[in-house]
């Protein structure tokens, strides 16, 4: 034993925030940008298909939900902004006014509760199946390589099929339908938005990017170069808070060696 082996270890700088720091608990009330939750504690979004056929939030969701409102925050589960961007039968959607008025019905059972929501945008891209998309639509995605993993359908799990390559114009069309469902959820009434980047969506699947060129977004004056696949939806002009982003290192059962597993960058 040396001199020094009975000393506590040091803290490092970086945590040492003031003298509440190592008194703060779950249960301790929080402020991320303009919302204050009651407690440190978030429920993750899970995939529940409990929406009826056409993406509309359910009667059933606003009961679920609002036992749940006890937690700080909810992030309710991924959502698409596009009907091509739908992950499965009973998968919530947020591309239309029906949709909107289903999750405000969701917001308001929850605030009853008195918790608070999020929603998680997602677009399903590879991992979307012929089979539950409505009028004749097709998985599409950066490039045209179809995910190494099973597809969840009304009649079980089916291999995810390739997908249809996007162009710049469609791609930039998804980042506009972000940025409405983004708006739809803020007039709905919730406290903000979740952008699922991870497990094979079309927001990671930059990753298995192979053919689609670089996009620009347009903007009043110029049009800015962004890095392939890193466009963004905007925040909402209600001066919510920015959105948060879901990352993950795997790919929903992709191989690894898979061009479009993330964790093969």
């Amino acid at each position: 034993m040396t001199p020094d082996s009975h000393r506590s270890p040091r803290v490092p700088r970086r945590v040492q925030r003031g003298p509440d720091t190592l008194n703060t608990t779950l249960f301790d009330s929080a402020t991320v940008d303009a919302l204050t939750v009651p407690n440190r504690i978030v429920m993750a979004p899970m995939t529940r298909s409990r929406a009826a056929s056409d993406g509309t939030p359910s009667a059933l969701m606003s009961t679920y939900y609002a036992q749940r409102a006890s937690a700080g925050l909810i992030i309710a589960e991924g959502t698409h902004p596009t009907a091509a961007g739908r992950l499965g039968p009973g998968v919530p959607g947020l591309h239309n006014d029906a949709h909107r008025h289903g999750w405000s019905r969701v917001a308001d059972a929850v605030h009853d509760a008195g918790g608070r929501i999020f929603v998680q945008l997602m677009h399903a891209g590879r991992l979307a199946h012929p089979s539950f998309l409505p009028d004749g639509l097709y998985p599409v995605a950066p490039s045209a390589i179809g995910a190494r993993a099973a597809v969840y359908t009304a009649d079980g799990r089916r291999p995810a099929v390739r997908p249809q390559p996007l162009t710049c114009a469609q791609t930039l069309a998804i980042v506009d339908d972000f940025a409405r469902s983004a708006e739809r959820a803020m007039a709905a009434g919730l406290e903000g938005v979740e952008i699922h980047g991870a497990n094979a969506t079309a927001r990671s699947s930059p990753a298995a990017n192979v053919s689609m060129p670089s996009c620009s977004t347009p903007s009043a004056t110029t049009r800015t170069p962004r890095p392939r696949g890193e466009n963004s939806p905007p925040p909402s002009k209600r001066g919510a808070s920015p959105p948060g982003r879901h990352v993950a290192t795997d790919d929903t059962g992709a191989d690894p060696a898979d061009p479009g597993a993330p964790a093969a960058r």
